[in-house]
């Protein structure tokens, strides 16, 4: 059986709150304004239920900042100690203070980082780490505080010390031990970051780049030298990608970079040619009776027919005619294209001369196959065949 209770609060006014006389003695007296007030409210409150769930900064008139400052005063003095940071939670009476003993030379990195955290108190374990960046790193006050400043920008105001300590041992790694270094390396990755959230936003994405992605458009921009038009303009190659990716985009962009297309007209120009041979690639597969999209390695084929056989598209589309009864129509395309190569027939006059006399040929020969040319397993794997591939 479970049983709770609860007390009127006009009868809990009425009762007290036990202080420490070395409080009062010691501590209360030296204390800035306002933080003996906060201390005794909130021994108030761990003392009576009734007023547990108080709003301790409304019911003082301070600001949160002011209370999570005062708390942050008590636990220096080993008063209380922030278990949490979010929720806050304080414990009174269970005093650990020797985490925090000994850094009273921290006492200045603790003020100016106190507007920072905003309503964000650092238990003394956090502290630890923190006070790290700075006997073990290397980090100056100051750069802590950027980072500080870098990290609740980038994650917002729960990012973790976790993540925080990752950062710092990377710019100890880096010699950014400076607010000069960090100021710098926190100038140039913004650029970035927001360059690459702006490719998230391209891809309909509402969230942060990873560390990855802010990674990749570094590359893009300092190793490549592209331009963040030609970057913009380089997503529009990505439009159909059941998802697009960084990834994906990746290899478009270094395909253009080896392509020398850094100029955002010829990106352009390569995008209206790439669309076009797509649309190319379709009508070969409409004139050749196949209703699926042509895959990846088809358009391939059909690309190396065009640049590395010089065959003429009217070539290609004669070649899809002739090819439209056949059981396997790409299969007989590419043995065409293969035979009009190696006979050096580059116009639409020969090819339909050449075509229309195998077509005889094979309807003649018992093998129903071209009677100048047979095709060995190795002659088909050469040209991309694979008779077991089901065309339709």
């Amino acid at each position: 059986m479970t049983v709770t209770y609860s007390m009127d609060r006009t009868e809990a006014l009425s009762g007290s709150t036990t202080v420490s006389n070395v409080f009062i003695a010691e501590y209360a007296r030296s204390a800035p304004q306002g933080f003996t007030a906060v201390y005794l409210y909130a021994l108030m409150q761990s003392q009576n239920g009734a007023f547990a769930n108080d709003d301790i900064a409304s019911a003082l008139d301070m600001t949160e900042e002011q209370v999570c400052a005062a708390f942050e005063y008590w636990q220096k003095k080993g008063l209380l100690t922030v278990v949490r940071s979010d929720p806050l939670h304080i414990e009174i009476g269970r005093v650990r203070s020797s985490q925090v003993q000994g850094h009273e030379r921290f006492s200045g990195l603790l003020e100016k980082l106190r507007p920072v955290l905003g309503t964000r108190v650092l238990t003394p374990t956090e502290l630890k780490v923190v006070f790290d960046w700075i006997d073990v790193f290397g980090l100056e006050e100051d750069a802590v505080i950027a980072l500080f400043i870098y990290c609740l920008e980038i994650k917002g105001a729960r990012t973790s010390i976790r993540y925080m300590d990752e950062i710092a041992k990377g710019w100890a790694d880096m010699n950014i031990r400076t607010a000069a270094d960090a100021e710098a390396y926190i100038k140039e990755t913004t650029e970035y970051h927001l360059g690459a959230k702006e490719i998230l936003k391209l891809f309909g994405l509402k969230r942060n780049p990873t560390e990855a992605e802010v990674a990749l458009y570094k590359k893009w921009r300092c190793e490549y030298h592209m331009s963040k038009d030609v970057i913009k303009e380089a997503c529009s190659y990505t439009v159909g990608a059941s998802n697009p990716s960084f990834a994906y985009l990746d290899k478009i962009i270094e395909a253009l970079h080896e392509e020398g297309a850094l100029d955002i007209e010829e990106v352009r120009q390569r995008q209206k040619e790439r669309l076009a041979f797509e649309d190319f690639c379709k009508e070969v597969f409409l004139r050749a009776g196949l209703v699926k999209k042509p895959d990846a390695a088809q358009k391939e084929r059909i690309e190396m027919w065009l640049s590395s056989y010089h065959l003429p598209k009217d070539v290609i589309i004669l070649m899809a005619e002739h090819a439209r009864s056949k059981p396997k129509p790409f299969a007989f395309m590419c043995k065409a294209a293969q035979d009009l190569h190696d006979r050096d027939i580059l116009n639409l006059h020969d090819a339909a001369e050449y075509l229309s006399e195998t077509a005889q040929s094979a309807v003649s020969s018992p093998a129903g196959s071209y009677a100048k040319h047979n095709y060995t397993a190795e002659d088909l794997a050469k040209i991309g065949v694979n008779l077991d591939d089901d065309d339709e």
